[in-house]
């Protein structure tokens, strides 16, 4: 299995792609040799493939986007790491239903920050909603990416790895400097950190995982008696509008 899952990892590395794709990449491979009780993979085809594929959708009921995932994974690897002579429509992709995003009013958003009352929380809710930015770039913000004389954050290496500049408002300031008074030592690495530990006068800091900052958000719905059910993990990319000039209690 070792063999297969750094194959996969040097060609996703040459290519320059996410760490994230590395790790739905690797794990999908890791998957489907244990589907098929770890035959080498190498020896399998498109009709293992379509086993798989279905196994994940019909019987343990995955949605259609991840089925999907699935899907690019196996292509990524039998063409570009086996270099396979096949048509790419073969390894077939679910039809996926397209619906209505759910999208929080101004209301709703101002009572999610105002009902958190973790203050690292408050921080982290309305650096989302104020500046759209999406929960990965959010995990990956250091202190010395908030830049208070051009009131702009700088987002480094953002999907597609590139940096960009959003707009820091007055309020997320404010509320970034209360922030960041507590306890500032932690902070050294990444202003969010999931976690932090003194060793010797050293801090080591860990980056918040995804699921971390959807559990944060979907807190903040609760607290602030939202019952709507919509997508954390790219709920602030959705939004209309921002919250900049908003005032705020």
């Amino acid at each position: 299995m070792e063999k297969y899952v750094q194959e996969i990892l040097k060609e996703c590395e040459l290519r320059g792609l996410s760490e994230d794709t590395k790790k739905a990449y690797t794990l999908t491979l890791q998957q489907f040799v244990k589907f098929h009780d770890g035959q080498n993979p190498e020896a399998l085809g498109i009709s293992e493939i379509k086993a798989f594929l279905y196994h994940q959708h019909e019987e343990k009921k995955l949605s259609g986007i991840s089925v999907n995932r699935s899907a690019a994974a196996l292509r990524f690897y039998y063409f570009r790491v086996l270099e396979r002579d096949w048509k790419s429509n073969l390894i077939p992709r679910y039809k996926v239903e397209k619906s209505i995003p759910v999208i929080l009013s101004k209301d709703e958003i101002l009572r999610m920050v105002r009902a958190t009352k973790n203050l690292k929380h408050k921080a982290m809710v309305l650096t989302l909603y104020s500046t759209g930015i999406r929960m990965r770039e959010l995990s990956s913000l250091k202190p010395q990416d908030i830049d208070s004389q051009r009131m702009v954050i700088n987002v480094r290496r953002g999907k597609g790895k590139k940096d960009r500049q959003v707009i820091l408002s007055p309020h997320l300031l404010k509320l970034l400097r209360e922030y960041w008074v507590k306890d500032p030592d932690n902070k050294t690495l990444y202003l969010f950190p999931a976690s932090a530990k003194k060793i010797k006068n050293e801090v080591l800091s860990k980056r918040l995982t995804h699921t971390s900052i959807d559990y944060v958000v979907k807190n903040a719905a609760v607290l602030a008696h939202i019952k709507k059910k919509f997508p954390a993990t790219h709920f602030a990319t959705r939004l209309p509008f921002t919250l900049s000039k908003m005032a705020f209690i």
